[in-house]
């Protein structure tokens, strides 16, 4: 017996190369034919009944994805508060680019008929000064863009109002969401042919109702770094749209108990209202600063106030 057992280890040991790969073979055999996609999909259903959230989302059908690696779901519907949207596509997927600078990243990719959403995020940990207590927080890196947008996606999120036109969206951001004093973000925003149906606006002293608005060019920048939001080159409409808005200005803001709290603001505004057009909203908030321009009526003021406080306005007399 015993040397049966020793004739059988040594033939093993000969054969060491080949059986290796004979096991390596059948492991892969094992891998292409287990049926992992359906497997993944049990899985990720049966974690959605056991997770107490508010997102409801539900889907079609998931699959593996190899180039690059990562998993991809088919016609996603997200519910939240009874509000729906729906999209075509939606993977996360391995980033290499950034795996390749040992940066463990992932991507993030959403497709709605012409609507493309691209989000690369990954994390590290940063060391703190050596008299925080905290010692060292893990910092977030967000990039994105959303090269088309078509605002009629959003319809089901207003279901008594239609939106349409096209946005393109860049942002970025670094930080911690409970540190805002050290956050570091941007986001830019340029749309074209931007359209809103008649709005129903809930005030103190009523409903207000605001007409259909067009506006053939709109555009924005925005920055938040220390706890500042600037805002510029803020312009909503083209010289032959009925209503122009254009603002500039910054804010100072300070995250609280999970809660974003305004401390302070100082915003530059001026609007143009063609004669034709009825907007008795502006007449009702901004009537000492308006200008008769001709063909168009013109406010310009200056806001500045602090948090929940009624804001100090004042005549702009040059944007």
């Amino acid at each position: 017996m015993f040397k049966l057992l020793k004739i059988l280890l040594t033939l093993i040991w000969k054969q060491r190369n080949f059986l290796f790969l004979t096991f390596i073979l059948v492991l892969l055999l094992f891998a292409l034919r287990f049926p992992w996609n359906n497997w993944l999909e049990k899985t990720v259903r049966n974690f959605q009944k056991k997770s107490p959230t508010s997102l409801q989302t539900d889907f079609d059908k998931l699959q593996l994805k190899l180039f690059p690696p990562g998993v991809e779901f088919k016609n996603m519907t997200l519910n939240y508060k009874g509000k729906t949207l729906l999209v075509h596509s939606f993977g996360i997927f391995i980033d290499f680019r950034h795996w390749l600078a040992l940066k463990k990243s992932w991507k993030i990719q959403a497709v709605h008929e012409d609507s493309f959403l691209s989000v690369v995020f990954w994390k590290k940990e940063k060391n703190l000064k050596n008299d925080d207590p905290a010692g060292s927080v893990v910092i977030y890196f967000v990039q994105g863009s959303v090269p088309s947008l078509n605002l009629k996606i959003l319809d089901n999120l207003f279901p008594n109002s239609e939106i349409s036109g096209q946005t393109q969206i860049h942002f970025d951001y670094e930080g911690h969401p409970e540190r805002i004093q050290e956050v570091s973000a941007s986001l830019i925003l340029k749309g074209k042919d931007i359209y809103l149906s008649k709005i129903e606006l809930k005030t103190p002293l009523g409903p207000l109702s605001l007409p259909p608005i067009r506006w053939t060019e709109s555009s924005g920048v925005f920055a938040l770094k220390e706890g500042e939001l600037v805002f510029k080159n803020i312009l909503l409409g083209a010289p032959s749209d009925d209503l122009i808005v254009r603002m500039k200005g910054s804010s100072s803001v300070f995250f609280s108990y999970g809660r974003l709290r305004l401390n302070s603001y100082d915003i530059q505004l001026q609007i143009d209202l063609d004669k034709d057009f009825q907007m008795n909203l502006l007449d009702l908030m901004f009537a000492g600063y308006k200008e008769d321009r001709g063909s168009f009526y013109r406010y310009s003021l200056r806001m500045t106030g602090r948090g929940n406080q009624i804001p100090n306005m004042e005549k702009l007399l040059e944007f």
